[in-house]
């Protein structure tokens, strides 16, 4: 992505943080880094160092001393970022003084809550891959949460209704809390999702399932990874798709591939906080 107005990238939802490349592959020295960062920004800034092995803090001041202009760690309008892998270092400016409007509505969060640049790039790769034949869609989370993926949903073309559905009055109500603050139309239901019942043909389903490890356990996700999959061909219209984001990918291969009412359409391995969680794309057979 190329853009010209720092604000015009503070729109693009599918990233995590904005970083501006200033230099690759130099020498992990302060020499080659005071000299790729120069001339020294005007306003403060902050040296952040990543991956260095050795004395840290004998780099960063003979940095700063080689570079100039005035290091603030606490309060800087941008960070210059070096990122070392072996005796090669990349280079990197963060602007710091651009709100970052993008995910206001995120006033609670819950345990294993999703990354809303995350959920974003989800719902865009399920458009992308499943596509969908109704351009006003009846959009259901069985497992909401906080609610993030109905809103990263919301935010990417309209939707006739959304729909989360979640166990914990906790999750409930953040979620409300935060489609209050995001001004969004998703509705927020307690209740077991494998006793819920749309009014209507789901046209798009995205859920985060549990992952295991901090929220719920593995005899926990057996029992409900298989419920919802067995409630998913009752759940989906004749077009309708679902995506099936987890951790716990070897035991929802396996409920999909014993469902013969549905099929697998697409899968994909992905990365989140050290972690490999996979995505899964479904269809009624």
């Amino acid at each position: 992505m190329r853009a010209d107005d720092l604000r015009g990238l503070y729109r693009c939802r599918t990233a995590m943080e904005i970083l501006l490349p200033v230099a690759e592959g130099i020498p992990a020295s302060p020499e080659a880094v005071a000299r790729a960062f120069s001339p020294a920004p005007a306003l403060p800034y902050r040296l952040e160092l990543r991956g260095y092995a050795g004395d840290r803090r004998a780099f960063l001041l003979e940095t700063v001393r080689l570079l100039g202009g005035k290091n603030n760690p606490s309060h800087y309008a941008s960070e210059l970022r070096v990122v070392v892998s072996g005796n090669s270092a990349a280079l990197y400016e963060k602007p710091c003084n651009v709100a970052d409007t993008r995910y206001l509505y995120r006033k609670q969060a819950i345990p294993a809550s999703i990354h809303p640049a995350t959920a974003a790039c989800l719902v865009r790769y399920a458009r992308t891959h499943a596509g969908t034949t109704n351009p006003h869609p009846v959009v259901l989370d069985p497992c909401c949460g906080s609610g993030t993926l109905l809103f990263e949903r919301e935010r990417l073309s309209p939707c006739k209704h959304l729909f989360g559905v979640d166990l914990t009055p906790l999750a409930v109500r953040a979620a409300r809390e935060n489609a209050e603050a995001g001004d969004s139309r998703a509705r927020f239901i307690q209740k077991d999702c494998l006793s819920f019942t749309p009014r209507e043909p789901v046209d798009e389903l995205y859920a985060n399932l549990p992952f295991g490890n901090r929220v719920g356990t593995h005899e926990d996700n057996t029992a409900l990874y298989a419920g919802l999959v067995h409630r998913l061909p009752d759940w989906l219209s004749a077009s309708g798709f679902a995506l099936l984001y987890t951790m716990e990918y070897r035991l929802l291969e396996t409920c999909l591939k014993r469902e013969p009412r549905l099929r697998i359409i697409d899968r994909t391995a992905t990365e989140a906080g050290g972690l490999t969680p996979h995505v899964f794309l479904v269809r009624r057979a």
